[in-house]
């Protein structure tokens, strides 16, 4: 067990731990999606109008989409098709999302 100097440092090694883990979850749950709908990511990324280096990074679990990206997304595979895939981790990510947009 890691030693911290302060209680607010361990609670940010704890935010970052959650935040890797929600992103590793979503991604894996986009890029099932776009599988099961038998797209490339190339072709999602210019349907959503995004770069495909961001879709890649979003799928890996290396970066947190914006609420933009989270609701084309959504939208583009359908909002009841997304939501039930997200659901056990969709309130979270939204936080996270949340807290991201507010810390740029």
């Amino acid at each position: 067990m890691k030693n911290y100097e302060t209680p607010e440092e361990e609670d940010l090694e704890k935010m970052k731990l959650l935040k890797e883990q929600l992103n590793k979850e979503v991604g894996n749950i986009i890029r099932a999606l776009r599988k099961v709908a038998d797209i490339t990511q190339d072709e999602l990324a210019h349907q959503l109008k995004i770069s495909e280096r961001y879709l890649v990074k979003i799928e890996n679990g290396d970066a947190t989409m914006n609420y933009q990206t989270y609701f084309l997304i959504r939208n583009y595979f359908g909002k009841e098709i997304f939501e039930k895939e997200m659901n056990h981790i969709d309130e979270e990510f939204l936080k996270l999302i949340k807290q991201q947009n507010e810390d740029l």
